[in-house]
């Protein structure tokens, strides 16, 4: 059996099993919410339907709501009603008190059953809010995706651009010259010496 909304964890949640007018639906968030950016054109497609399968979930949620805050108040008045007959009877036995519009109010609000009727109230209403905030986070993937697609886009586009301009400046440059290789220290050949003859007498 699950706990309670509000005595979960974040970790609790995400995995929650969602439980709307006594039907169980899966809870796929952690899957939906994950975006692929090797597959945008797969993630395009499925969004609509994602964004859809949470906003149904967020509309049945607070139909349920809009139940519940309806048998509260039914409850309320029932137990309003059981507090003003139990105290007309007790004044009816010599009962000296002097009830109150405030102990009548205190006394519906202590009844077992509008209390049960009150937290299922707070159960739907605060899981009213986590799907308002899921439906959010769709909201939120379409713009992403958006914003991933026309960056996508762009960079196609860059790349159709420059391309002709890489080949004309490939085809265009000179070629390159060899560097010369600078010699420290050049070798002198040697020159031819000659030897003048003396005169003879």
């Amino acid at each position: 059996m699950q706990v309670p909304i509000k005595e979960a964890t974040i970790e609790q949640i995400q995995s929650y099993d969602i439980i709307i007018n006594n039907v169980s639906y899966p809870n796929t968030f952690r899957e939906d919410i994950r975006l692929d950016r090797t597959i945008l054109e797969d993630e395009f497609a499925n969004q609509p339907g994602k964004y859809a399968y949470w906003s149904t979930l967020l509309a049945y949620a607070k139909d349920q709501e809009s139940k519940l805050k309806r048998a509260m108040g039914i409850k309320y008045a029932q137990a309003d009603n059981a507090a003003r007959l139990e105290a007309s009877e007790l004044q009816k036995s010599g009962d000296p008190r002097k009830f109150t519009e405030k102990m009548f109010e205190g006394m519906a609000k202590t009844n077992a059953d509008y209390q049960r009727s009150e937290l299922a109230y707070f159960e739907a209403r605060l899981l009213s809010d986590l799907l308002r905030t899921a439906e959010d986070s769709m909201s939120q993937r379409k713009e992403m995706l958006i914003s991933l697609g026309a960056h996508a886009r762009q960079g196609a586009s860059d790349v159709r651009v420059m391309a002709p301009q890489v080949r004309e400046y490939i085809q265009n440059r000179e070629p390159e010259q060899p560097e010369q290789l600078e010699t420290t220290t050049e070798k002198k050949r040697p020159q031819p010496t000659t030897r003048r003859r003396k005169p003879t007498s």
